[in-house]
């Protein structure tokens, strides 16, 4: 039986665009330039300790070239980096809103991939928490693709050093 969504989706507009690219970077996320992956954030739920996004797979990504040169798939690695930004984005804007350090990748725990992801293609970006406090978070993340759940882990981060502003 496949999993279900972390979300239910039914119940959210999934057209709607809450947060737009440029007012999740620089602001809540210090990603830049082709690691920027939150495209957008389509609905934040604090009370609910959930929030969806998404990021458009472009053809001229920069991992398309080598990661298949015949038929790029997103690289798992990089999916899990985009499900950790989106984490991140729920903290910021919930218990890290006057954090000043930034959360840092801690791990990923029970991750599947089931489907490829490719190029022209919309993955929805699910994150839940299961346990969120200023200093350690861990996240539920998930990835979908037309309906289908491609990817699944769990994911922590840490509170660490501020970054400098460029």
């Amino acid at each position: 039986m496949p999993p279900k969504p972390l979300v239910e989706l039914a119940g959210i507009d999934l057209e709607r665009t809450e947060l737009a690219h440029d007012r999740i970077y620089p602001a809540l996320l210090p990603h830049a330039h082709e690691l920027a992956l939150v495209d957008g954030v389509i609905r934040h739920d604090s009370e609910k300790g959930f929030t969806v996004g998404y990021h458009d797979v472009r053809a001229d990504e920069f991992w398309c070239r080598g990661h298949f040169p015949t038929r790029p798939i997103m690289p798992g690695v990089v999916i899990v980096e985009a499900a950790a930004q989106l984490a991140l984005v729920h903290f910021r804007l919930t218990v890290g809103k006057d954090s000043r350090g930034t959360l840092l990748f801690a791990g990923i725990d029970e991750a599947k991939f089931r489907d490829p992801v490719e190029p022209g293609q919309k993955l929805l970006l699910l994150a839940l928490v299961r346990d969120m406090k200023p200093r350690r978070s861990r996240f539920r993340t998930q990835g979908v693709v037309g309906g289908r759940i491609v990817f699944e882990g769990e994911i922590t981060g840490i509170l660490g050093p501020e970054l400098p502003t460029s």
